[in-house]
């Protein structure tokens, strides 16, 4: 809006804080939901250091988010029965909660140098854009400067893209950068010393991933994060591997288009850092690279799974309900049952207001 990136709080929440049946509290930790057989009745939760119990009246929704919905859950009984019970939990219903955790892959590193030494568009302009009209190159998300859909020869369905490019400039040798990623040292150092002032990156996404990893509990403490494997590029048929690839030969034929032979890009990852194949141009090399530089990329979905059939995994109905639990619903990512051809926060917002219609239905 006007150039500022908008969010859940800013776009629906915030308009609507001074409604009278309305309360939000934080600073506030749910550590259970109280379930008395298969009917649930509240929840406890702790703010500044004191337990409350809240009953609900008709039914409690849980939002917490692909990692805490399950793990709320799970302390709350409700999960794998030999998970729960290895962690001294009562079970209250057996089911795949944290299980089929899925995520977009994202490869890294993808540098290139060019000879582009000082910038295409004045600076000055851009600020004149953002601040008079809230638009131009500075009110784009994060640095990128173009996204790419793509469907790759591994996508049968002709209708959905399976790979996303992000064209990036890059500040290569930035410390954050490498903290963030938490890129071993032997990945950060293969960057080092490229010029970020003439270099670009493009991160490339496979989007509709087989691999499917966990949320468990590390304890029964709800203070204690729980441990998450996204298990990425472990299906056993390589699906995610050869969309990787074909991504990556993507990447390869658009670099050598004549617009980017025109500024000399060039693969600036010091290879011998990584594998010790030096053509990159070869499937050897890139199967022994993007083990060290894929990693999974924060939009994970499928730990609380919508559908029909617990017996085969599923948590959740198509109402949002939990199976075989009563006024209990999920409403979040965690219910998206498979990996998506888009980022995953629209659709959150989709599974908000169609619960919002079940709800002023019910």
């Amino acid at each position: 809006k006007f150039g500022r990136r908008q969010d859940s709080g800013t776009a629906f929440l915030l308009p609507v804080l001074n409604r009278k049946n309305l309360k939000v509290l934080t600073k506030s930790l749910v550590t259970k939901i109280v379930i008395r057989g298969n009917k649930t009745e509240g929840v406890i939760f702790v703010r500044n250091g004191i337990q409350y119990k809240v009953r609900a009246r008709k039914e409690v929704i849980v939002s917490a988010g692909t990692i805490n919905s399950p793990q709320l859950l799970m302390l709350s009984g409700i999960g794998p029965a030999n998970h729960l019970s290895s962690k001294g939990i009562p079970v209250v219903k057996d089911l795949a909660v944290g299980s089929h955790f899925s995520d977009h892959i994202q490869v890294y590193g993808l540098v290139f140098s060019s000879n582009v030494t000082s910038p295409i568009h004045s600076l000055r302009k851009k600020i004149e854009e953002y601040l008079g009209e809230g638009m131009g190159f500075l009110s784009k998300f994060a640095p990128s400067q173009a996204v790419v859909y793509y469907r790759t020869p591994i996508q049968a369905n002709p209708d959905y893209p399976n790979i996303e490019l992000s064209f990036q400039d890059t500040n290569a040798t930035s410390n954050a950068l490498t903290k963030c990623q938490r890129w071993k040292p032997e990945v950060s150092d293969a960057i080092a010393g490229i010029n970020s002032t003439s270099s670009f990156q493009i991160f490339l996404t496979p989007l509709h991933t087989k691999s499917q990893g966990t949320v468990r509990l590390k304890s029964s403490n709800p203070y204690e994060y729980p441990i998450i494997d996204p298990n990425v590029l472990s299906d056993p048929e390589e699906h995610d591997v050869r969309t990787v690839l074909e991504g990556l030969q993507l990447v390869m034929k658009i670099i050598d288009t004549e617009a980017f032979k025109k500024v000399n890009a060039q693969f600036s990852i010091n290879r011998r850092q990584l594998v010790v194949i030096s053509n990159s141009r070869t499937e050897e090399f890139w199967r022994c690279a993007i083990k060290y530089i894929t990693s999974h990329n924060n939009h994970p979905v499928s730990t609380c799974r919508m559908g029909p059939s617990p017996e085969s995994g599923d948590v959740v109905d198509a109402q949002m309900r939990v199976h075989g639990v009563e006024k209990l619903r999920v409403a979040d990512a965690s219910i998206i049952p498979l990996s998506t051809s888009s980022h995953i926060n629209s659709i959150c917002y989709m599974i908000g207001e169609k619960l919002a219609d079940i709800v002023k239905n019910t």
